[in-house]
């Protein structure tokens, strides 16, 4: 028997769930997104009728729509200027072009920040809080991209003789590789989802502990993954390294996480809007 054959093969799952016309389409990987938002919305809104969290359904809605446009926006620039921006200067028409994929989660995670950010200013409320609230179901929602990321088989990771080592039919060289997807759906998506809930258990919840915890957890988590994640094509090992795009984008977020951790607890000044 062929040695690859005790490896597992990926899953022929087809990425398109419906078409409709033309470049519009119900695809597994933007279904992934839907059902994060939606989550997200409900995980929420069950605070606020539980009296948890001294949030209206109004905020809610509104947080949830700017989150969205943040997402998109940060999420296709970062993608364009940190992972492919020679290509798309020469192909600007395909800027456009999301359903193609190409989505960056830190360009995703600025956006957001920054739009919500602007929201919170208007209603003249302390930023922070919110962030400590709103951050908690990130986790799951990354978790379900990840899926969407598996399905397509895409962000593969890199060879290796591990008996989990999965074909990808899209991956050079016929060789078994790390399913990276499913590590991240793992550590980044469930372990961390995990984390943030106990802290949000927490009797006293000093503020900015649970949003500074999920940019140090995060960028540990993702920076570890790196390590068994064949890097971008276009980009590989920067350097001539073992150092990725992703390690790098992920280094201020540990750093600001942990600074934001020690001076919340240094401070230990009360979250007040958890009722």
């Amino acid at each position: 028997m062929n040695p690859v054959e005790a490896f597992l093969i990926h899953p022929d799952i087809n990425p398109l769930i419906l078409q409709i016309w033309g470049p519009f389409a119900i695809r597994w990987y933007s279904l992934m997104y839907v059902l994060g938002f939606l989550f997200s919305y409900f995980f929420i809104y069950i605070l606020i009728k539980k009296g948890k969290i001294k949030v209206t359904e109004t905020e809610l809605s509104d947080i949830i729509f700017y989150a969205f446009l943040g997402l998109i926006i940060g999420g296709r620039l970062g993608y364009i200027l940190f992972y492919n921006l020679g290509y798309y200067m020469q192909n600007p028409v395909d800027i456009i072009k999301i359903w193609e994929g190409g989505l960056s989660f830190h360009g995703a995670l600025i956006g957001v920040i920054i739009s919500e950010w602007i929201y919170i200013s208007v209603l003249k409320k302390n930023y922070v809080n919110y962030l400590d609230v709103f951050c908690i179901p990130i986790p799951f929602c990354l978790m379900m991209g990840r899926w969407g990321n598996f399905v397509n088989g895409e962000l593969w990771g890199r060879p290796t003789n591990v008996p989990w080592g999965m074909l990808f039919r899209n991956a050079p060289g016929n060789l078994p590789r790390h399913p990276s997807q499913i590590y991240e759906m793992a550590l980044e998506g469930l372990l961390l989802f995990i984390i943030l809930l106990l802290l949000a258990s927490l009797k006293h919840k000093p503020r900015g502990l649970i949003i500074s915890s999920f940019f140090a957890g995060y960028g540990i988590l993702r920076s570890f993954v790196e390590f068994f994640r064949e890097p971008d094509v276009q980009l590989g090992y920067l350097a001539g390294s073992w150092l990725t795009m992703g390690m790098v984008l992920c280094i201020p977020m540990i750093l600001i996480g942990a600074a934001g951790i020690y001076y919340s607890l240094k401070l230990n000044k009360r979250n007040d809007l958890w009722a």
